[in-house]
């Protein structure tokens, strides 16, 4: 009888893990934005909306990389701590709402693509294909 109780606890304990993972995989929403532009990609996109293509009330985007180092935005009167990690062809785009948070997504070159854009509003937010170097390099369509 206590072998079927501790193996029903075991179980019980494993789909509880189990299930967490799977909202926490289902919740990333740098892994969503990173299937929405390869998505984009695969089908042939030559501009990126970014406003689209990440969820959230963000009003604000800005390329956040680890050599630049912090980035402070007068506007929100706040530091933002780079979101990728120090390696060449890593990114991170932060997403900033009207309170000053934000949301972050990161990636690097190994999903084909990377950013180079500074910052721009949420209505500007769109982006071009620039190739530079191994991937694709998205930078401000009005800036090409």
């Amino acid at each position: 009888m206590k072998i079927r109780v501790t193996g029903k606890l075991y179980l019980a304990g494993a789909a509880m893990c189990i299930g967490l993972l799977i909202y926490w995989y289902a919740e990333d929403k740098s892994r969503l934005f990173i299937n929405a532009v390869t998505a984009e990609i695969d089908a042939g996109a030559k501009e990126l909306d970014l406003a689209r293509l990440m969820p959230g009330e963000w009003e604000f985007v800005c390329v956040s990389h680890p050599y630049d180092g912090p980035l402070y935005l007068e506007k929100y009167q706040r530091e933002y701590r780079p979101v990728a990690s120090a390696q060449d062809g890593s990114w991170g785009l932060i997403f900033i709402e009207s309170n000053g948070t934000y949301e972050s997504a990161v990636g690097s070159c190994r999903h084909g693509f990377n950013f180079s854009f500074g910052c721009v509003e949420r209505s500007n937010a769109i982006l071009a294909v620039k190739r530079e170097g191994p991937c694709i390099t998205y930078v401000r369509a009005d800036s090409l």
